[in-house]
């Protein structure tokens, strides 16, 4: 049930995504999107509730696609910078699996020293850090010097 309802919220919604993406830009929109994820996922330790997580997992996934999109519109930005563009993808795929390869036995590390609670808090805010990191390094490359304006007296 979690998949299909998520599944479904995304894929109406994203147009409103790419209109958000428009209106707020990439960063933004991955700055704030990794901000709700991390209260997002914060929230799931707080209910048992069926009617809740589906909740909280349908809000996830929402911001999930937003963010997806404004990460692949930046990737394809990022990758013409590089000489070889498949191997800047194939790092990215090969960061990313290993990343989801690891997240869950760091969760189950801090599920033996922490309550459910504190260890969603810290898994949002161990999200966010590397995240944020990631937009502003992006930005700070994709910012270019304003053009040079050279006035030249005109000798009559």
């Amino acid at each position: 049930m979690f998949s299909i309802c998520s599944g479904l919220v995304s894929a109406i919604t994203i147009p409103l995504g790419r209109c958000w993406i428009k209106r707020f830009g990439y960063r933004n929109t991955l700055l704030t999107g990794y901000a709700l994820l991390m209260c997002t996922v914060s929230l799931y330790g707080l209910s048992h509730t069926y009617a809740v997580l589906l909740g909280f997992q349908i809000i996830r996934d929402l911001i999930s696609s937003f963010t997806g999109i404004a990460q692949e519109t930046l990737s394809i930005e990022e990758s013409r910078k590089h000489d070889d563009e498949a191997g800047f993808f194939s790092d990215v795929a090969l960061l990313t699996n290993v990343g989801g390869a690891l997240g869950p036995f760091a969760g189950m590390l801090l599920l033996q020293i922490f309550n459910i609670q504190t260890c969603f808090v810290l898994l949002g805010v161990i999200a966010l850090v590397p995240a944020a990191w990631f937009v502003f390094r992006m930005n700070e490359k994709s910012q270019t010097n304003p053009a040079q304006i050279e006035i030249v007296h005109v000798v009559k």
